[in-house]
């Protein structure tokens, strides 16, 4: 069964487009998640303020996204993606900022 995953892509701040993501990502759909993050962009935002679940290939796409150019993850106070962040130290190469 795929995992209820909303996703779209806008204009961002500056040249960076915002990549917005509300639902749970997992493995039944990651695929869609990495290919929303293949933005043509040498910089790039994700909103996971409206992620309610996020399993490890999920962290493995932000890694790997990451790894190519500057990130900005914006994320909920009280959330698993802050959790996330904690536990995986994603802040150590890539922005995270409190929406």
């Amino acid at each position: 069964m795929t995992a209820s995953m909303e996703v779209r892509v806008e204009p961002g701040p500056g040249e960076a487009p915002t990549v917005l993501v509300s639902g749970e990502i997992d493995l039944s759909n990651i695929d869609r998640f990495r290919a929303a993050l293949d933005e043509d962009s040498p910089s790039l935002v994700v909103d996971l303020s409206g992620v309610t679940y996020i399993d490890s290939a999920g962290v493995a796409v932000l890694f790997s996204r990451a790894a190519r150019g500057p990130l900005e993850i914006w994320y909920e106070e009280e959330s698993v993606v802050r959790a996330l962040i904690e536990v995986t130290r994603l802040g150590d190469v890539a922005v995270t900022r409190r929406k």
